[in-house]
């Protein structure tokens, strides 16, 4: 039983480890994709006031104008259509990741349960444990 514990305690240190620099550097490049989303929407809604000022002053050539100012109108929709979709996709990810800690955790606890109750030896629990991991 104190080589189950000791595995196990081994185990979850290095898991924990590797869990804190994942989560690092998942919240890293979630917030490096927010960031790019955020520049990259200010500089659509820039080039949008920009052509539209523009196409004030000059009205030479309407349909090209109107073209532009539809294709640039469309872009900007998409790319905030884009942000929202990533805010969302990142808290899907979150509930995602919980869901799968619960499922494990559960599992763990009722392997636990049953060696307990000897209705499974210790190979079989450590055998059931590695596959968890």
């Amino acid at each position: 039983m104190d080589l189950i514990l000791e595995t196990l305690q081994k185990r979850l240190n290095s898991d924990k480890r590797k869990l804190k620099f994942y989560e690092f550097l998942d919240r890293f490049i979630g917030l490096f994709i927010t960031f790019i989303n955020i520049v990259i929407l200010i500089i659509a809604s820039l080039a949008l006031d920009k052509l539209t000022s523009d196409s004030e002053f000059n009205k030479n050539n309407l349909f090209s104008q109107n073209t532009s100012l539809l294709l640039l109108i469309a872009f900007t929709i998409v790319l905030i259509v884009s942000f929202f979709l990533n805010i969302v996709i990142e808290i899907y990810k979150i509930n995602q990741r919980y869901d799968e800690y619960k499922k494990v955790s559960n599992t763990f606890s009722y392997l636990i349960v049953k060696y307990r109750t000897k209705f499974i030896n210790e190979k079989d629990l450590i055998a059931q444990t590695n596959k968890l991991w």
